[in-house]
């Protein structure tokens, strides 16, 4: 049963990010075309053992993971292959050239990354080797609906970090709204495109925000 509702719960993020990814257009060989058919060069940051990844691998984007955990990243490279994940310090700049990446993917990561340092770094290094857009999904508790709601939210996203390692007194600061994450973007030079909101459900209580950046010009 919790394996049926993982996948429940993948499936839905995938399809979402799959209608974004649609809309990104891409020059290969000289040949233009859209996400829809494939074709993008992607960077999934922070993507664990590359479980999602491989929903954009088997839809033919040329998918690259970056990963700090030694065991995530070993996992991701019996999904992806040795060449498409690179582990990472989390400190020193990536190891990849400038607009290198068609897409930059930022799912439920950026409330992991903590000092505040760290996470701005990361976030400048997404705008540099990023050529179209970037997509990130972060927590927004603070947008349930109702008092009860909300306190229901917060308190399944706290319990979210203990699997991490993660003190959950330490990082829900790192759960931002709207108006907070907006102005980081922006320092580390990114372009708010659009925000669309993803409610909770039953068995996701927790909303959630879809960005879709683009790097400043």
């Amino acid at each position: 049963e919790r394996e049926v509702h993982a996948e429940r719960s993948h499936r839905r993020y995938a399809d979402v990010l799959d209608a974004a990814l649609a809309g990104v257009s891409y020059v290969v060989g000289g040949e233009s075309g859209s996400g829809s058919a494939g074709g993008l060069r992607v960077l999934d940051v922070g993507g664990g053992d590359g479980h999602m990844a491989e929903w954009w691998a088997a839809s033919g984007h040329d998918i690259h993971l970056l990963e700090v955990d030694t065991a995530s990243a070993q996992k991701a490279r019996t999904r992806l292959g040795e060449d498409h994940v690179t582990l990472h310090d989390g400190k020193s700049a990536w190891p990849f050239a400038d607009r290198s990446f068609d897409v930059c993917l930022l799912l439920f990561v950026l409330h992991h990354i903590l000092p505040e340092e760290a996470l701005r770094k990361t976030l400048t290094e997404v705008a540099r080797v990023t050529r179209k857009k970037v997509l990130v999904l972060e927590d927004v508790p603070h947008a349930a609906p109702t008092p009860g709601l909300r306190r229901l939210a917060a308190a399944v996203t706290a319990e979210h970090f203990r699997p991490f390692g993660q003190d959950p007194s330490v990082y829900m600061c790192n759960i931002r709204p709207d108006q907070a994450w907006r102005p980081i973007f922006e320092a580390a030079g990114l372009e708010v495109e659009s925000a669309r909101a993803m409610l909770g459900t039953l068995q996701h209580p927790v909303p959630h925000l879809l960005y879709t950046l683009r790097p400043a010009a």
